[in-house]
């Protein structure tokens, strides 16, 4: 918020945050070495040939979150979740720290593709873009008890455009300061 004239309040979209967020983990990749049509549309896309040692993910041995995502596979993939693990390990995967640098390098074209969350499509600058997939393995942050029942009925929100945000903001100032 921003105090406006007459001390009244001036909410801004940047400011809004929530306490609970889902954070979808999804398939990277680099605009300019993979061809949107060609990227890998699913998990088991990754399995071709075609992008053994192109793939680059966190280490889940030194990072908690890849461990849980891949684990988490079990709901997508059932008792072969772990068949599925060691066949991405097969792929020599370019392994980094953690799931931020997998952005940089695939924004670098250290490899085609990378395994992160979706988000770093927007917060970093390059040839990247994310696979639209039917389904996504999400980490709630921070997990609170019952998360599972919210995330079920989530509806998200969508942003007004900056006239729509003036009409809004105009509005609301009538409805709450009028007096």
């Amino acid at each position: 918020m921003q105090q406006g004239e007459g001390g009244r309040w001036l909410w801004h979209v940047s400011c809004v945050s929530a306490a609970w967020r889902a954070l979808p983990i999804g398939i990277l990749y680099n605009t300019e070495l993979v061809k949107a049509s060609e990227a890998p549309k699913t998990w088991d896309d990754l399995l071709s040939r075609k992008w053994t040692k192109k793939i680059s993910m966190p280490d889940p041995t030194r990072h908690a979150t890849t461990a849980q995502f891949l684990w988490n596979l079990q709901k997508l993939k059932g008792e072969k979740w772990l068949d599925y693990v060691k066949a991405l390990a097969k792929q020599e995967p370019h392994l980094v720290e953690s799931l931020a640098p997998v952005a940089s390098v695939v924004i670098k074209g250290e490899a085609d593709v990378g395994i992160s969350y979706i988000k770093y499509v927007k917060q970093y600058q390059g040839p990247i873009a994310y696979v639209s997939m039917d389904k996504f393995i999400s980490e709630p942050s921070p997990a609170i008890p019952g998360a599972e029942k919210v995330a079920a009925n989530m509806i998200f929100t969508d942003s007004p455009s900056a006239e729509q945000f003036k009409r809004l903001n105009a509005e609301l100032q009538r409805i709450f300061f009028a007096r």
